[in-house]
C-alpha cells in the first residue's frame, strides 16, 4: 500500500532542516468492512487511514518530513533524525495506531498491518542503525540471540511491596464492581518476533489490574517481575511499571463482576516467585502465571531464543514470543488486541501503595 496520498507533498517546516534521511517502508494493510457497508467505502477508508499516519508523524513525534506526489510512494525524506533505527520503530508504531484508529472509526471487523519492511536508503546525518525495523523479507535492527549483558527494560525502577500495591482494591466493596486486565508487552523489535532489540533490549511484559467501583470510584496498579541484579538470575523483585509509556502490543480481558478470579490474581501478585530466571521465570511467564491463576489464558508466549556463549539454544516465553502471538490474534480478529503508545488502554497509571 502506498502511504502518499495525491494531494499532499510536504508537512509544514518544524525545524531547520540541516540533514535529510531517504527510507523506503513498505507494508501490508488489510481490513474487513462491516457486512452492512458496500464496496464503495473502501478509497475512504483507506484515506483516514493515511490521515491517521501523517497525523500521528506530525503531531504525535513532531516530524519534519516530505512524501513524493509521484515516483515510489513509500520513499519518505525525513530531516534532522538522529538515529535510523528508531525512526524504523516510530514508523512502525504510526501504522500500527492508524489501523486501531480506522477500525474504531468504521467499525471494521478487521483492521492490521500484516507485514512491514523499513529500509534506510541513504541519509545525510550523523544516524545510527542503517536499517530499522523489517518483517517479511526485510532486515532488522535486533537479533534472536541475547547477550551476555542484556539490557532489561525498567530494572533499574525501585523495588516495591505488592502487598500494599493491592490493598488498594480493598477501598472498593466487591458488590457491584467490575473488573479488568491488561498484559502490556514492550517487544525487543516491534512487530518481529525477535528477541533482543537494540532499543528495547529483551522487551517486557508487565500486567494492569483495574477495579471499578459502582459509584465510578477505580483502582488501577500496572506491576512488573524482575531481578534485582544480575539479569540471567538472581533474586527477584516486584516494580511499579506505570511510568513506562512504550508498551507495543497488549491484550484486554473484561472479567466483569468475577470478584472470585481476581481476588486470586491479587494472591499471585502478592506471593511472587523469590528467584528471576530470564530463561525460566522471567517477566512474561510470571504475567502468564497470574492471569492462569485466574483463568485467563494467553496466546502462547514460547519462542526458540539464542544465548550468547556455551550453552546453544533454548526456548523460553519472552516478550517478543508473547507480543508477536498477540499481532496474530489480531490479525485474526481478535479486538482485545490493540498495538501502539496510544491504543485505548495503554498503561493507566498506577494509584501507587495504600497502607
Amino acid at each position: 500500500m502506498s502511504l502518499a496520498p495525491k494531494n499532499r507533498s510536504t508537512t509544514p517546516y518544524l525545524s531547520t532542516r540541516e540533514c535529510k534521511t531517504v527510507v523506503n517502508a513498505d507494508f501490508y494493510y488489510i481490513f474487513t468492512m462491516p457486512s452492512n457497508s458496500y464496496s464503495g467505502n473502501d478509497n475512504v477508508v483507506m484515506n483516514y487511514f493515511r490521515n491517521q499516519v501523517f497525523s500521528y508523524l506530525t503531531y504525535a513525534k513532531n516530524l519534519d518530513y516530505e512524501v513524493p506526489t509521484y515516483g515510489n510512494r513509500n520513499e519518505l525524506t525525513f530531516y534532522n533524525i538522529p538515529d535510523n533505527t528508531s525512526l524504523g520503530y516510530t514508523i512502525r508504531t504510526a501504522l500500527d495506531y492508524a489501523a486501531d484508529a480506522t477500525q474504531s472509526n468504521y467499525n471494521l471487523m478487521l483492521s492490521t498491518i500484516s507485514s512491514y519492511n523499513y529500509e534506510v536508503l541513504y541519509t545525510t546525518c550523523a544516524s545510527t542503525g542503517g536499517i530499522g525495523v523489517g518483517t517479511g523479507g526485510g532486515g532488522s535492527s535486533g537479533s534472536n540471540t541475547i547477550p551476555s549483558a542484556p539490557y532489561l527494560p525498567g530494572q533499574d525502577h525501585a523495588a516495591i511491596d505488592p502487598k500494599k500495591y493491592t490493598k488498594c482494591f480493598d477501598n472498593i466493596p466487591d458488590v457491584g464492581a467490575t473488573y479488568k486486565v491488561i498484559v502490556q508487552v514492550l517487544e525487543p523489535v516491534p512487530g518481529t518476533s525477535l528477541n533482543y532489540g537494540l532499543i528495547n533490549g529483551v522487551g517486557h511484559t508487565a500486567i494492569t489490574l483495574i477495579k471499578q467501583g459502582s459509584n465510578g470510584f477505580k483502582v488501577t496498579q500496572t506491576l512488573g517481575f524482575y531481578p534485582t541484579t544480575n539479569p540471567f538470575s538472581s533474586p527477584s523483585k516486584m516494580v511499579n511499571n506505570s511510568d513506562q509509556t512504550d508498551y507495543t502490543i497488549r491484550m484486554i480481558f473484561d472479567m466483569g463482576g468475577n470478584a472470585t478470579d481476581f481476588s486470586k490474581m491479587l494472591t499471585a501478585l502478592e506471593n511472587p516467585p523469590s528467584n528471576y530466571d530470564l530463561l525460566g521465570m522471567n517477566c512474561t511467564a510470571f504475567v502468564v502465571g497470574v492471569c492462569a491463576s485466574g483463568g485467563i489464558s494467553l496466546p502462547n508466549a514460547y519462542t526458540t531464543v539464542g544465548v550468547a556463549g556455551p550453552g546453544g539454544v533454548t526456548t523460553a516465553m519472552t516478550p517478543g514470543g508473547l507480543g508477536y502471538s498477540l499481532r496474530n490474534a489480531h490479525s485474526q480478529g481478535d479486538n482485545r488486541v490493540s498495538s501502539g503508545p496510544t491504543s485505548v488502554g495503554n498503561n493507566p497509571a498506577s494509584n501507587g501503595p495504600c497502607n
